[in-house]
């Protein structure tokens, strides 16, 4: 597995995703500008709010990439009320944490055409919990990943922070990430790590929003017409 990634630190605290979807693009192609201009267009980023993933999946399916969404949020109830379903699903902090800091209407503007996306089958949606295993297929087949995880659970701090890391390798024991981090009360520069080795069973307990195994949301992306996958994908 190619161990040479780019790595993007998070600029001001609530880039994580267009710094993973950076570092993917710059990976599989190089040749084109990145620039945070153009990825704050293809995450649909409002200044300073959280970016989604409902917009990147349309936009990495629209630039021709291979996208497969593991996820267990439910795109239906979320759409038809937000709050009561985010309360559900993340608890009144959480909930309360995503709302203020996200453009909800933009937001629900952006899960409408991922509905459209998906129901033309244009990206691979599987609803189910992804697994130690699952990860490691994908990687081994040219994918990388982006990991949605509870940052104050991967970095062993009480309660709950939503944020994104890039993993593209593993060895025996350990999956290997980098992870953008984000700023501290004074904006310095916070966990943002290259090369980060997280044990299988931490990151598993960071990606896991309310119980151990049941797992939050996985894009993985690689090169249109790459190697056949074996993986075993829905119809």
């Amino acid at each position: 597995m190619n161990k040479n990634i780019p790595f993007h630190g998070n600029p001001d605290g609530t880039s994580c995703g267009q710094c993973v979807y950076k570092m993917m693009l710059e990976h599989f192609r190089p040749e084109e500008d990145w620039s945070f201009a153009r990825l704050n267009e293809i995450c649909g980023a409002t200044p300073g709010k959280y970016t989604w993933t409902f917009e990147p999946i349309v936009q990495l399916s629209s630039l021709g990439f291979e996208v497969i969404n593991y996820s267990n949020f439910d795109v239906e109830l979320f759409a038809t009320n937000p709050s009561d379903y985010l309360h559900t699903l993340l608890g009144e902090v959480g909930s309360r944490n995503a709302i203020d800091n996200s453009d909800m209407p933009l937001c629900l503007s952006q899960v409408q055409k991922y509905r459209d996306y998906l129901r033309e089958k244009r990206f691979t949606e599987i609803r189910q919990n992804f697994t130690p295993e699952i990860l490691r297929e994908l990687l081994k087949e040219g994918y990388l990943a982006c990991v949605w995880v509870n940052s104050r659970r991967l970095n062993r701090v009480e309660g709950y922070a939503g944020h994104f890391i890039l993993v593209f390798g593993y060895n025996e024991d350990d999956f290997i990430a980098h992870d953008p981090g984000y700023l501290d009360s004074l904006g310095r520069p916070l966990n943002q790590i290259s090369h980060r080795q997280v044990s299988s069973v931490e990151l598993f307990e960071a990606a896991s929003p309310r119980i151990v195994g049941e797992t939050s949301t996985l894009i993985a992306i690689r090169k249109h017409g790459s190697n056949s996958s074996k993986l075993d994908l829905p119809d």
